[in-house]
């Protein structure tokens, strides 16, 4: 037991220094190790939807609803900040037969 802790104690300054001796990444690496990171869901109820895109171009296309229903956009926001876009809606019943 005590040589086991001894050992570990011997091991500690040298992995402290280790740490110490990382550098900052710049602003150009830091692009390099994000990109990429897409994230896109689409979230549907019965009567409603809402649509998150991270990082990628906003989706075209309203998700479909129940059968016969109609996507209805409500609203959407975008935040040029965080590439990040969202949108939300409700599924309405079709207009009727002429």
């Amino acid at each position: 037991m005590n040589k086991t802790l001894m050992g570990m104690m011997a091991i500690l300054p040298f992995l402290a220094g280790t740490a110490l001796a990382g550098q900052p990444l710049t602003d150009t690496q830091m692009d390099k190790v994000t990109a990429g990171h897409v994230f896109s869901t689409v979230e549907t109820t019965n009567q409603t939807f809402v649509m998150i895109d991270i990082d990628q171009p906003f989706a075209t296309t309203l998700p479909s609803g129940p059968t016969g229903s109609v996507s209805k956009l409500v609203g959407a926001v975008t935040l040029p900040a965080a590439n990040m876009q969202i949108a939300w809606g409700i599924f309405a019943a079709p207009p009727p037969a002429p």
